[in-house]
């Protein structure tokens, strides 16, 4: 290398995107701390003394050949992950009241609603509904599962699924509420639970 020196080709190596994260094992007579330093900082991930021993290099390239196997699968499993859970959020999202359901309320029952819903996490156990019941009468409910994350997700669909096959029950909040912790007590583990506010409005 009569133009440069070894840093420079390690710092030219790092600067290209593909390469950012390649393994660089520098082969080197520095002995000095301050020398060690420079080449740590130009990028290098390994020092090997010269002159080499074959048994130490061949454990240092397959250490680091590994680690960029497990970082490679870590980073597709971090990537599949966060796809999932966005797909997860966008459900969720998509099962409170959009803008419609308050304007249709607002023309069939005289009612005029809204809402805003944050959840503390990515994925969580809280949501709120509002759902026509009959001609004069409206249901307006807000639930919060114990816990975050997927599991607090999945146990708030369970109750929104039970809510939703109520029938007539729906109409009575406390036959609704004693039906629904009957049920949700045989598909939720002990130590969950959900706090709810279930409302019936007669807009007459």
């Amino acid at each position: 290398m009569p133009d440069v020196d070894g840093f420079t080709v390690c710092r030219t190596i790092r600067s290209m995107p593909g390469f950012a994260r390649l393994p660089i094992i520098v082969q080197t007579y520095l002995d000095k701390p301050g020398d060690r330093a420079r080449a740590f900082a130009a990028g290098a991930t390994d020092l090997v003394a010269k002159p080499i021993n074959a048994a130490e290099l061949e454990a240092r390239v397959r250490i680091h050949l590994e680690n960029r196997a497990m970082l490679a699968e870590l980073t597709l499993y971090k990537q599949r992950l966060e796809s999932e859970m966005n797909a997860a959020q966008r459900i969720q999202n998509a099962a409170v009241p959009q803008r419609s359901v308050y304007e249709a309320l607002a023309e069939s029952h005289n009612l005029h609603i809204d809402g805003y819903l944050r959840a503390s996490s990515q994925l969580g156990g809280d949501s709120w509904s509002v759902r026509r019941l009959d001609a004069t009468k409206i249901a307006v409910y807000t639930l919060d599962f114990s816990g975050h994350g997927v599991n607090a997700a999945l146990n708030a669909v369970r109750l929104d699924a039970l809510m939703t096959g109520a029938g007539e029950k729906a109409l009575q909040p406390g036959a609704l509420l004693h039906y629904l912790n009957i049920e949700i007590c045989r598909v939720v583990p002990v130590g969950q639970f959900a706090t709810l506010f279930y409302g019936v409005i007669d807009c007459e």
